[in-house]
């Protein structure tokens, strides 16, 4: 069973909870829509890839957590926790892998993205991951903020995949628990006032 998401992770009117075997159905087609929306064109090749990974990434029960997030009734993200076998990915045996975050169109700007990644840290941190690693596409301007803002660093030169240049970014255990100790010492600070 996965620990519930600590409240200092959800901005006001967002709840973050494990996806059941439905919701990761809906997850992988929020999320796919949100990168096809966001990605530059595709080959359709390069596309029915990057939508089979996502699929198979939201089905793999055994290998990944899904973490989606509700305003209400409303699916507005979700995300993969990957914490077996990421040295295929390219990253340290002992870390875990943040995959695979979507957040639905209307949602942009309303700080989903930023704590679906704090949810993953969170429970990364609680499996005692020695870091976090994700990909994030060149291009992609506002993950990139969001997760340099976050404290993760490049650690990869770029490379291609679905077509689009890539690069490795990681968060290594000391990052994660500070930036998890400090967003929750913001948090209390803001309710405080």
């Amino acid at each position: 069973m996965v620990p519930a998401a600590p409240t200092f992770l959800c901005p006001p009117g967002i709840a973050i909870r494990t996806a059941g075997p439905v919701e990761r159905r809906r997850a992988a087609d929020l999320v796919t829509v949100a990168f096809l929306f966001g990605a530059p064109p595709l080959t359709a090749e390069n596309q029915a890839a990057l939508t089979r990974a996502i699929i198979d990434g939201y089905k793999d029960e055994k290998r990944a957590t899904a973490f989606v997030a509700w305003s209400g009734s409303a699916m507005v993200g979700a995300v993969l926790c990957v914490c077996e076998g990421v040295e295929r990915a390219g990253f340290p045996a002992g870390w875990t892998m943040l995959r695979a975050l979507g957040v639905a169109g209307d949602a942009n700007g309303r700080g989903v993205g930023a704590a679906l990644t704090l949810r993953v840290v969170s429970h990364a941190m609680t499996m005692a991951a020695a870091g976090v690693g994700l990909y994030t596409a060149e291009d992609n301007l506002r993950a990139k903020r969001l997760y340099e803002r976050l404290g993760f660093i490049a650690i990869s030169s770029v490379f291609t995949l679905y077509g689009l240049a890539y690069r490795r970014h990681g968060l290594g255990r000391v990052g994660a628990e500070a930036l998890l100790t400090n967003h929750e010492d913001a948090n209390h600070a803001n309710r405080s006032h």
